[in-house]
C-alpha cells in the first residue's frame, strides 16, 4: 500500500521525524522520549499548566458558539 503525502507541510513534518530518528540511532544514549515539532513542543508546555490556567488558555483558542 502506497502512502501519498499531497501537502507541503506533511512532507515537512515527516521530514522532522526522519530527521529526529536519524539523529536518535546515531545518539550514544538517547532519551527515552523526544519531542518532534513546535506543535509537540507547545502541547508539553500546556500540559504542565495548572487546570485553571490550561483551561482558560484553551477556552480562548476555540471559536465562539451561539
Amino acid at each position: 500500500m502506497d502512502a501519498k503525502v499531497d501537502s507541503g507541510a506533511a512532507a515537512f513534518r515527516l521530514m522532522q521525524v526522519a530527521q529526529a530518528v536519524a539523529r536518535l540511532l546515531h545518539a550514544k544514549t538517547p532519551p527515552a522520549r523526544v519531542l518532534v515539532g513546535n506543535d509537540a513542543k507547545v502541547l508539553a508546555v500546556i500540559e504542565r499548566l495548572p487546570t485553571r490556567l490550561r483551561d482558560w488558555f484553551i477556552s480562548r483558542q476555540l471559536p465562539e458558539y451561539g
